[in-house]
């Protein structure tokens, strides 16, 4: 299932859960037993973390995907406030969460940290009220911190040419529109001849050989707030920001 399946799932059975747990006050920390609902089974083994807090803000729930994610034990989380199951997270972002919630009710959104265990991760994390029973949140969470790399990829993708790791036509564009009110003394425009003929004598290879040993040598005689692109295949275009140049 895709995380939108996921959550969806979680929705459609969290309300019978939580009438199941506002009837007991005693927090499990084991999984549902056999006569319980079936969607509590469904909800302990989610593939998303779930964390339910009551309206002392104290969790109810944890199944083991959210306290696998957040580093905690499952019988310390549960009693305690719902802060502290988060305690992994950057301070500045869990204030951030804090205020949200203080706020609106409601969270969603991405949060950083860094653990011995995950490094660097970013958690996604979807807080909401739920309707019964009332002053009780969800909160799903998931790791979010491989899809955080791929759109990164994806907007350097955009820009830069992989060939060389400069900007494209794309990235240069948009450099010169937030260019702003930056003086702007000087604009190179290099055209590398011979490229085609290497490549029809040579191969392609040593083609892009020529362009990245190019490109390397364009950026060593730049100054740190010069811009440089590679605009078309033999062409590169560069942006001289200090008016000494």
């Amino acid at each position: 299932l895709d995380l939108e399946d996921r959550h969806a799932a979680a929705h459609a059975q969290l309300d019978e859960v939580l009438l199941g747990l506002a009837a007991n006050t005693d927090a499990h920390t084991n999984p549902p037993t056999t006569t319980a609902a079936a969607a509590a089974w469904s909800l302990w083994h989610l593939p998303v973390g779930l964390i339910v807090t009551d309206s002392d803000q104290r969790v109810r729930l944890i199944n083991p995907a959210a306290a696998r994610l957040l580093g905690v034990t499952i019988r310390d989380a549960l009693g305690a406030r719902w802060t502290s199951a988060f305690a992994i997270i950057d301070p500045t972002h869990l204030g951030r969460v804090r205020s949200h919630l203080a706020a609106r009710g409601a969270y969603r959104g991405l949060v950083t940290t860094t653990s011995p265990t995950l490094g660097t991760a970013h958690i996604a994390i979807d807080a909401a009220p739920t309707t019964i029973p009332e002053g009780w949140v969800r909160v799903l969470v998931w790791d979010a911190t491989t899809q955080v790399a791929e759109r990164t990829w994806l907007d350097w993708l955009a820009t830069h040419d992989t060939l060389t790791g400069l900007l494209d036509r794309a990235g240069l564009t948009d450099v010169t529109q937030s260019w702003g009110d930056r003086l702007l003394p000087g604009m190179v425009w290099l055209d590398v001849v011979g490229i085609h003929a290497i490549n029809r004598a040579f191969g392609h290879h040593v083609g892009d050989g020529v362009l990245r040993a190019v490109a390397d040598r364009i950026l060593a005689e730049l100054d740190a707030d010069d811009v440089v692109a590679r605009v078309s295949s033999d062409e590169f275009v560069i942006l001289t920001a200090a008016s000494t140049n």
